[in-house]
């Protein structure tokens, strides 16, 4: 019985010192283990947002062709289409809903009634076409067309409109020869293109060198008036001097 508890004492100790130094080969393999310095983590996630920061720079930096864009596009869109809508309904409704309500009217009233009540359809949508028809929607710089002649010295932009049905239409010209001023009744409309094209820009949001090369090719507003103001204070002086010579 001595005999057996001795062993089960030696078999103890040799566990608990094959575990004590199970623990101390742990401990010291995890001190001569590198140290993550406690700034790692932010110095990474500081390096990721920089460089995701980088790279939205680069894409800001790179030059958008479209340099103008309506403030009422959207407005002018959507009454376009409210217009062409309640225009085709018209057009196909009222000439069934008049000859199925007066049958009995002859030809001619149905005809004459009906002209009418198209006539109101259509008018809305061809005078709102005449309003906004030349209303630019965006502006954007493009190449210059295959087979341009001197196309280094050519400024191609590209205008974008509403049709009369609503489609959009692409109109390009060459702004630094195809543009003329415009000062027709159209109410929407400050310059032409291409020699037939109306087309409205709002001038404020344009930088100095497309006011001058779209709307104002004889100078801009306020240079002319600066140059009136001066040409004016000098008169009072020249006609003093002409009294003075005169007496």
């Amino acid at each position: 019985t001595n005999h057996v508890k001795h062993s089960d004492n030696n078999m103890l100790r040799t566990r608990t010192a094959t575990v004590r130094l199970a623990r101390a080969g742990l401990f010291q393999n995890l001190s001569k283990a590198p140290k993550v310095p406690s700034t790692f983590y932010l110095s990474s996630w500081e390096d990721q947002r920089c460089r995701f920061s980088s790279s939205d720079a680069s894409q800001e930096e790179e030059k958008s062709p479209v340099f103008y864009e309506a403030p009422m596009g959207g407005l002018i869109t959507r009454l376009k289409v409210v217009s062409i809508s309640s225009c085709i309904l018209s057009l196909v409704g009222l000439p069934m809903l008049i000859f199925l309500k007066n049958g009995d009217l002859p030809t001619t009233k149905q005809i004459g009634v009906g002209g009418i009540a198209l006539f109101g359809a259509t008018g809305s949508t061809l005078s709102l076409h005449f309003v906004f028809g030349p209303y630019a929607l965006s502006m954007e710089e493009v190449p210059a067309p295959e087979g341009t002649d001197d196309a280094k010295n050519a400024a191609f932009l590209k205008a974008k409109t509403r049709s009369v049905f609503g489609w959009r239409n692409e109109i390009v010209f060459d702004s630094l020869s195809a543009v003329e001023p415009y000062s027709g009744m159209r109410p929407f409309a400050n310059f032409m293109v291409n020699g037939e094209t109306l087309l409205y820009a709002h001038p404020e949001l344009l930088d100095e060198d497309m006011r001058r090369r779209l709307i104002y090719p004889n100078g801009l507003p306020e240079e002319i008036e600066a140059a009136n103001m001066e040409r004016n204070e000098g008169l009072p002086n020249k006609r003093k001097e002409e009294d003075d010579d005169f007496f």
